[in-house]
């Protein structure tokens, strides 16, 4: 895969054929369906997966990404689909077939290095753009904004809708863009990922989470005061850390698109503090809402000041309120800083709660004392 001449065609040759021409068409699926077959046996078994050139194949796919972006119509190949397909199903850690042994953290212990994942992430929303109307980030993520495991959830939106929104909404000329209704998706991912439907949890919980209709409090509506807080399960703090950093990501990376969608933020977390939950990492976003003043801020603004009103109960909300309560008027406010900035830290603090996501779950898979001595 290291091979010089190998790296050399797929970026130097592959890009400048003209593939509309049906003498050439068999090569190019031929060579999509070699690499089909070799990225299908790296992800089915992991001593391969181990010992893998991810940098090689990174350049490999370049060249694939290079020759999408200049013939668009060659994403209608339904081999460059099964490539990009199974790649996806790499940096999501998603098995494919069987798998040698069991993995300790699915999704997060086998994930490629970055380099990789960001190279796949640019031909997915590179093939989004070519295939237009008929191919959206909704039927990358399987057809829903709600997955079904809380896991699944931080999964999709760590390895996927956070990498191609700071590749995407970096601001570079030769990254690809995304359309306003992918934007919004991943947006509603995110609010879901706090804030789950009612209707989708109703069920679980009988007769007595039953509402008046209109009355969803999780469809932005303002009657939730109506319903029975025991009717929603409570959110893992890892999905809310996660969510709330993803916000951020998406406020600074989609500040304009995001215009018509500013309400659906507000409503979401009025919702969430309602209920007593967002703990720290809420305080942790109403400090990044203030010293970041993007439009959000003064819809937030009274929210935050009720907010301030009330007594907290730790220390360390303490500390946050103190912090905003000077910062939200103006004083001891940080110093100006530019949108590569802003990214920048933010695509470390990505990488970094990514590491401690993964930590703990290789922890919480080791066996205790007890059962090993048993």
């Amino acid at each position: 895969m290291g091979c010089r001449g190998l790296q050399r065609y797929m970026n130097e040759i592959l890009p400048y054929p003209d593939w509309s021409h049906e003498d050439l068409r068999p090569a190019l699926v031929n060579i999509l369906r070699r690499l089909d077959k070799m990225f299908n046996k790296i992800a089915k078994k992991n001593s391969i997966r181990r010992n893998t050139d991810w940098g090689a194949a990174a350049n490999l796919l370049k060249g694939v990404y290079t020759t999408l972006s200049k013939y668009p119509y060659i994403a209608h190949l339904p081999h460059l689909k099964m490539v990009v397909q199974v790649c996806q199903s790499l940096i999501l850690g998603e098995r494919v077939g069987d798998l040698e042994g069991q993995s300790v953290a699915p999704g997060w212990s086998h994930s490629p290095p970055p380099h990789f994942c960001s190279m796949v992430v640019k031909i997915l929303a590179m093939q989004i753009l070519a295939l237009g109307v008929t191919f959206s980030l909704e039927q990358i993520c399987g057809g829903s904004s709600l997955f079904p495991t809380p896991e699944k959830t931080e999964n999709m939106i760590m390895n996927l809708l956070l990498p191609m929104c700071l590749r995407v909404g970096c601001g570079r000329k030769d990254a690809p863009r995304m359309r306003q209704a992918d934007i919004s998706f991943a947006l509603t991912v995110v609010l879901h990922a706090m804030n789950p439907p009612l209707a989708k949890i109703a069920p679980i919980h009988g007769p007595q989470a039953k509402t008046v209709p209109g009355s969803d409090p999780r469809s932005q509506s303002w009657s939730h005061h109506q319903l029975d807080p025991r009717a929603y399960p409570k959110v893992k703090s890892t999905i809310l850390h996660i969510a709330f950093l993803g916000l951020k990501v998406m406020m600074v990376c989609f500040e304009k698109q995001l215009s018509q969608d500013w309400h659906r933020i507000l409503h979401c977390l009025r919702d969430l503090d309602s209920r007593g939950e967002g703990g720290l990492a809420l305080w942790d976003f109403l400090d990044f809402v203030v010293s970041c003043r993007t439009p959000l801020f003064i819809q937030m603004r009274p929210f935050i000041l009720t907010k301030l009103l009330r007594q907290c109960t730790d220390e360390g909300s303490e500390q946050y309120q103190l912090i905003i309560r000077d910062r939200i008027h103006g004083w001891s406010l940080p110093p100006p800083r530019c949108r590569g900035s802003f990214l920048l830290d933010l695509a470390h603090q990505v990488k970094q709660l990514k590491e401690e996501v993964i930590s703990a779950k290789v922890t919480d898979m080791r066996p205790s004392a007890l059962e090993i001595q048993s």
